[in-house]
């Protein structure tokens, strides 16, 4: 059962907390406004290692499509970029919500919880991996 605690914000957690919205902002804006097709800045060394593209291949693409609402490009170049951009975004609301009511939000979760999110990202992202590898021409 999860239970959620709230605890007041010390001054460093209210620092912190705002460290992370600005992190968080600034890198949506630049995913926004960097667009990897246009550059050779990022490459992959397992993909010119092995010739096969790794988990992350075409995460910059994804996030950057996704942000342009590009949905299906974002989904072609790597499905896991909806996963993060979800993340980031229950992270800035969990942010936003503890710097307004100046209390942090603790949410207990169980180990045999915690243990069955990590097995179902694990296979999420290993399982989009192998279907990637196999899709792509």
């Amino acid at each position: 059962m999860k239970k959620i605690i709230e605890v007041p914000l010390s001054k460093d957690q209210i620092i912190i907390r705002t460290a992370g919205l600005i992190l968080i902002l600034a890198f949506l804006v630049a995913a926004r406004f960097y667009n990897p097709l246009e550059s050779r800045l990022i490459t992959c060394h397992f993909k010119e290692l092995t010739g096969y593209e790794c988990p992350t291949c075409g995460l910059s693409r994804s996030i950057h499509s996704l942000i342009s609402l590009n949905i299906a490009d974002s989904l072609g170049y790597n499905p896991l970029g909806i996963v993060l951009i979800l993340g980031l975004f229950a992270l800035l609301i969990k942010f936003s919500a503890e710097l307004i009511s100046k209390k942090e939000i603790i949410i207990h979760v169980t180990k045999s919880s915690w243990k069955l999110i990590i097995i179902f990202l694990l296979l999420l992202v290993f399982s989009t991996w192998i279907l990637r590898l196999y899709l792509t021409p």
